[in-house]
Order: C-alpha cells, then sequence, then structure tokens
C-alpha cells in the first residue's frame, strides 16, 4: 500500500533565474522581523542553539510527509546539525522576530560533491506562514549559492508539501525524481 510519495530536485545555479523574486526585507522589517545567518548570530551561543533546536520542530509538526515526526535529543541535533561535517552556519538563513525565530531553511554540504548544496529544510512557525517569509529565505540562499559559485541546489519533499514545492518551482527548481514509500502488512500467524 502506497503511503507517501517524495520529490527529488534540483536547481541548476549555472542557468538564469527563471524569474528573479524581488527582496522583501522591507516588507519584513516594517513587521519587526529581520533575516540573519546562523553564523552571524552566533552558532556557539547556547541560547542560539536553544532557538534554533525548538524552530524546526515546532514548524514540522504539521509539515505534509510520511509517518509521524520525531525529534532528536538536543545533544545529537547540535553533533548533527550544528557541528556536523555538512554543518554550514553561513548557509543557513533565519527570520527573527524579536527574541524568537520564526523562520528558517538550511544549507548543508554534500559529501564526494563540492559543487552542490543541499536544502536541508526550510519552515516557519504556523503564525507565520503566507507572509512570504519561507520564499524570502530560500532566495536568499540561492544568492547565497550563486555568489560562492555552487553550481546545484539540491532539495526533496513530500508530493503533498504544495506550499513548499511553489516556492521551489518559481526559483526553478526542477524535478529529478520521484520516490514512493509503500508498506506492505504481512498476514499474522
Amino acid at each position: 500500500m502506497e503511503q507517501s510519495r517524495f520529490r527529488r530536485s534540483r536547481l541548476d545555479l549555472t542557468q538564469p533565474s527563471p524569474s528573479p523574486l524581488p527582496d522583501r526585507s522591507g516588507t519584513f522589517a516594517a513587521e519587526g522581523i529581520r533575516v540573519a545567518t546562523l553564523a552571524e548570530l552566533g552558532p556557539d551561543r547556547r541560547e542560539v542553539r536553544e532557538r534554533y533546536y525548538a524552530l524546526p520542530r515546532e514548524a514540522s509538526r504539521d509539515t505534509p510527509g510520511p509517518g509521524e515526526a520525531t525529534d532528536l535529543p538536543f545533544d545529537q541535533f547540535v553533533e548533527l546539525e550544528l557541528d556536523g561535517p555538512g554543518a554550514m552556519a553561513e548557509g543557513t538563513f533565519l527570520a527573527v522576530g524579536g527574541d524568537r525565530y520564526v523562520g528558517v531553511t538550511t544549507r548543508e554540504r554534500r559529501a564526494g560533491r563540492p559543487d552542490e548544496l543541499h536544502v536541508g529544510f526550510t519552515g516557519t512557525l504556523p503564525a507565520y506562514r503566507g507572509h512570504g517569509i519561507a520564499t524570502e529565505l530560500k532566495r536568499r540562499s540561492v544568492e547565497f549559492a550563486r555568489a560562492r559559485g555552487y553550481r546545484s541546489l539540491s532539495t526533496g519533499n513530500a508530493l503533498e508539501n504544495a506550499a513548499i514545492w511553489s516556492i521551489n518551482e518559481r526559483l526553478g527548481v526542477r524535478t529529478v525524481q520521484i520516490y514512493i514509500d509503500g508498506e506492505r502488512r504481512l498476514a499474522e500467524r
């Protein structure tokens, strides 16, 4: 029985953007939201790590995808996401509202692929959705990758996640492959 479908996608950064997205920083600033990189916020600071840890946990609770979300313990999160070999604080963009992180998009280096970055997670807190925050974060990450000479960005998302795919399409991301997750229940003996 099919459980879900997952899209693996890529943005070719050597090609011009199909329709460049406008910088929305001014709009967000008027709403009290600024965009910063994790590197600017100080990834070694305990309070930054704790806020950063809380954001994807809360933002992904209702993200379409297979199975139920499970949380990594804080120490494992830090080890993988902040201190791991693919971690990229300078390529992780956060939307900051007051003392709270309200949106994020992450970049990860790919082992064996020095000309490609991977989009790990993009999301916003439910109360901040629909304002273009995720779009602005992704737009900045594309500019970041292009400015540093990367040739492509790879990403993946559940086909049910139409909101994030809409953003990806506007940026020029194209589907490379579709995976189908399934389950077969065996008869009990």
